[in-house]
């Protein structure tokens, strides 16, 4: 009956929904005063309007934090529905009741309800990121060797023990609550202690790494950290979850009152799952609290954190929107397409900030999905090898004017196809993106931005790249990595990128032209690893700036590539090209026809200002200027 009601006072009043967190369930949801208290509550009523084939179109004005019990799921019922308004959702419990630790008078402590989850916690209502007490306090430790020959094995070799150093890891209370992430190549492992034996300094995990526990030449085991270790919870804003004595350890911060604190715990990873909704669309809403523990026997991804969620998540959807929307406080990704069928997905304007993972995922089997103008930033805080943007096996995309910053792993990540298999990842554009303080140092064989597969009709231009720092191996700018095929990079900018501006593993008929490439400090400026017939790749009309390394490195003695009216300038000494072979031998032997050395006259690059002076021989040889005005979001 009241939902029979509900419909007609939709049919005669208009058609808004209001949801709010100050709203109750037995309300008609008509007004403001009448909003509901639940999204599920909200869905049951989208189902009696639709029920009738009523698909006029729903606005639901959402206000404050509704906080859901778990993951709220939307159907067809969801079509044609705009969600919008100042509120948003969390996936949160929120834990209040704290006590000073008669043990300890610098923590608290609360006993809190037993299958209660407390793998991430957050104060300051929810807005700040509490941390697990981990050990070293600082930097890193490194494993000492791996059992039975490991350290020999190959790279994409599985362990589930190491030897570490010393007293490195011991056996601390709750031992199987103990997690390990070490870093390998371009992957964490997260492996939670299943065994430790002091007197051989073996530790025994409960699961596999993802690839061989150790740096890239096995001159060293892998670095490591180890967290949630209740001996190291000393530090203000640390907590520590006791699972078996169902009790929350916390170390207060300055300023924070016992009796108002109130502790965010996120319960599941997912805070929206619609799926076959046309027309859906979320405007303006915060999505926060989300949380996500790897399956059982799997301590991480084999590249770019692909199994991990995200907080709103569309399958089989069309012509859907999400404009001006704040993620925040996240566990996983924030957004995530899935196929079949997703089409026409737009995500505008949206802030994406505090990530356990990445930004947004095109997953496989979606298309035409527009990312514009957002931020994405401060991300892998739990899964460090996420990447800003994740684009799978999806094509005709458009990804414009986003700013990507702060992320441990790869910026844009292209294509999800190693060799020449085919892939629907084609005619994807990625342009006027800022893309800055990739990698930090972390994991290594990454890029700016990273492609992948046959990419025919696919288009990286106007994007500016700087700050890009591997631990070891693969910091470069644009990396087309396996098989990356019919890929055109124009009027790009990379500044900064630790091993290289632009690096191209295999592939095929890919073009580069006027670009900037400027101040990668090693190895070398444009690097090739594996030559392919009949043509690997044409590099012209670009400007390479440098100093300190020679201009090529790597696998250039067949290289099959066409080379021709560059500008060269390397600032502390002539050029060398590759082997040091000068410029002109380098040219007698064939290669590079038309190109020059000379300074490009740069107005600042060290201040991100690539504009040409007006007499700078670059223009004289055709190349044309790149305006930076208009690069990240525009609003």
């Amino acid at each position: 009956m009241i939902l029979a009601l509900i419909v007609t006072a939709m049919l005669t009043q208009g058609t808004t929904l209001y949801l709010s967190d100050h709203g109750s369930d037995s309300n008609t949801g008509t007004s403001e005063a009448q909003a509901f208290g639940s999204l599920e509550r909200l869905d049951s009523a989208l189902k009696q309007i639709r029920a009738g084939g009523n698909q006029t179109p729903v606005s639901v004005e959402v206000s404050g934090t509704i906080f859901l019990p778990k993951t709220a799921r939307l159907g067809t019922e969801a079509s044609n529905v705009r969600f919008e308004g100042t509120g948003g959702f969390s996936g949160a419990a929120r834990i209040s009741g704290w006590k000073t630790d008669p043990s300890s008078s610098s923590r608290w402590v609360v006993t809190i309800p037993s299958g209660l989850q407390v793998r991430q916690l957050f104060s300051a209502d929810g807005s700040v990121r509490d941390s697990r007490p981990k050990l070293p306090a600082t930097g890193e430790y490194h494993f000492a060797d791996l059992p039975n020959g490991g350290i020999r094995a190959a790279w994409d070799s599985h362990q589930d023990a190491a030897i570490f150093s010393g007293s490195d890891i011991q056996r601390w209370k709750n031992l199987s609550d103990v997690e390990v992430v070490a870093y390998s190549y371009w992957s964490e492992s997260r492996l939670p202690i299943q065994s430790v034996d002091p007197s051989s300094h073996l530790v025994r995990f409960d699961r596999p790494s993802v690839w061989r526990l150790t740096n890239t030449d096995r001159s060293e085991g892998a670095p490591y950290v180890v967290e949630n270790v209740f001996e190291a919870l000393r530090s203000p804003g640390q907590f520590y979850w006791d699972r078996p004595a169902s009790k929350l350890y916390y170390i207060p911060r300055p300023g924070e009152s016992l009796g108002a604190f109130v502790a965010y715990a996120p319960q599941f990873p997912v805070l929206i799952q619609a799926t076959n909704a046309k027309g859906l669309s979320f405007s303006g809403l915060t999505f926060e609290h989300t949380q996500f523990t790897l399956p059982a026997g799997v301590s991480g991804a084999t590249q770019a954190s692909w199994n991990v969620p995200a907080a709103l998540t569309l399958t089989s959807c069309q012509d859907s929107s999400i404009a001006r929307c704040t993620f925040q406080a996240l566990g996983d990704y924030a957004v995530e397409l899935f196929g079949p069928n997703t089409s026409n997905t737009t995500i505008k304007g949206c802030s994406m900030r505090d990530l356990g993972a990445g930004g947004v995922k095109l997953n496989h089997a979606t298309t035409g999905t527009k990312i514009e103008d957002c931020t994405i930033e401060d991300g892998g805080k739990v899964y460090p090898s996420a990447v800003g943007i994740w684009i799978g096996d999806s094509g005709h995309n458009l990804v414009s004017h986003n700013r990507i910053a702060k992320m441990f792993y790869s910026g844009i990540n292209v294509g999800w196809s190693w060799g020449y298999g085919p892939t629907t990842a084609q005619d994807n554009t990625v342009e006027f993106n800022d893309i800055s303080d990739i990698g930090q140092g972390l994991l290594s064989d990454m890029g700016g931005i990273y492609t992948l597969g046959l990419s025919e009709g696919s288009i990286l231009r106007n994007n500016l790249i700087h700050n890009v720092r591997s631990r070891t191996f693969g910091g470069w700018g644009i990396y087309f990595d396996a098989g990356t095929t019919g890929m055109l990079a124009e009027n790009n900018v990379v500044f900064d990128a630790k091993t290289g501006g632009f690096h191209q593993d295999y592939g095929k008929s890919n073009t580069i032209r006027n670009n900037i490439f400027a101040f990668s400090p090693m190895t070398g400026q444009i690097i090739l690893s594996k030559p392919e017939s009949p043509n690997s790749f044409t590099f012209e009309h670009n400007i390479v700036e440098w100093s300190g390394t020679d201009l090529f490195a790597g696998a250039w003695e067949n290289s099959n590539t066409v080379l021709g009216d560059n500008l060269y300038w390397r600032t502390d000494g002539p050029v060398t090209t590759w082997k040091g072979m000068s410029l002109d031998q380098w040219q007698r032997e064939g290669h590079d026809q038309g190109s020059r050395e000379a300074d490009p006259m740069l107005r600042d690059p060290k201040a991100l200002d690539f504009t040409l002076k007006p007499n700078s021989p670059a223009l004289a040889m055709g190349f044309r200027s790149i305006d930076l005005s208009t690069i990240g979001p525009r609003s």
